[in-house]
């Protein structure tokens, strides 16, 4: 990751030093499973592929590094643990609320259950 000393904004290099993903960013994180994480200039996070296309929305207040397939993420002070199955991610809304989204950042079982397992 490299900040640009003139805009104070942040992108992602290579290992020579190459640019690879423009400086955009008000803040950036280390890659994990091919997920960059980034702050955009409302400090909401989301995540970038390694093309730098925004692929989960910056729509959080927090995120972390995805580990096994899984990432944690804080929207609006509620912890939303996430567990990864078959490509869905589980999540917990504003509400408390439970339910699942894919790695697009899409709802895909709508967030309306008190608890989620995955076995």
């Amino acid at each position: 990751m490299v900040k640009d000393k003139k805009t104070g904004k942040c992108g992602f290099v290579d290992k020579d030093g190459v640019e690879v993903i423009p400086c955009r960013w008000r803040g950036v994180g280390d890659f994990s499973e091919y997920m960059g994480g980034v702050q955009d200039y409302s400090r909401k996070c989301g995540y970038v592929d390694i093309r730098g296309q925004l692929v989960i929305p910056c729509i959080y207040d927090e995120g972390w590094p995805f580990f096994n397939g899984l990432a944690r993420v804080q929207k609006k002070r509620r912890m939303s643990m996430t567990d990864c199955f078959d490509g869905l991610i589980g999540v917990k809304g504003e509400d408390g609320k439970a339910g699942f989204i894919n790695t697009a950042g899409n709802v895909v079982i709508p967030l309306k259950w008190r608890r989620i397992n995955i076995n």
